[in-house]
């Protein structure tokens, strides 16, 4: 569990190397069962699928992500160049 408290704070140094992404996917849907409203686990949760290729899923959090925080233009930019990035048959950097 302090694995993914290690993670979620972006400090992914500490994070032994046993920890894998598709453990931090499990315990962001853990977290997101239990409050879907908080957005940071949502955009986490939505910037993993979109590095394990998952681009349709990554666009469908991120627009939840958009959707709970509707200020916040940084999501709408982040979710605009993943759609640009899908229609040139590319995938986003990374």
């Amino acid at each position: 569990m302090l694995a993914f408290v290690y993670y979620y704070q972006g400090r992914k140094e500490l994070i032994p190397e046993e920890f894998r992404k598709e453990e931090a996917q499990a315990l962001l849907a853990k977290v997101l069962e239990a409050d879907p409203a908080f957005a940071p686990a949502r955009a986490n949760f939505g910037e993993d699928l979109r590095q394990m290729g998952d681009v349709q899923g990554s666009i469908r959090e991120l627009i939840k992500v958009r959707d709970l925080l509707p200020s916040n233009p940084g999501f709408l930019q982040i979710l605009n160049l993943i759609r640009a990035r899908r229609q040139q048959g590319t995938t986003p950097a990374r």
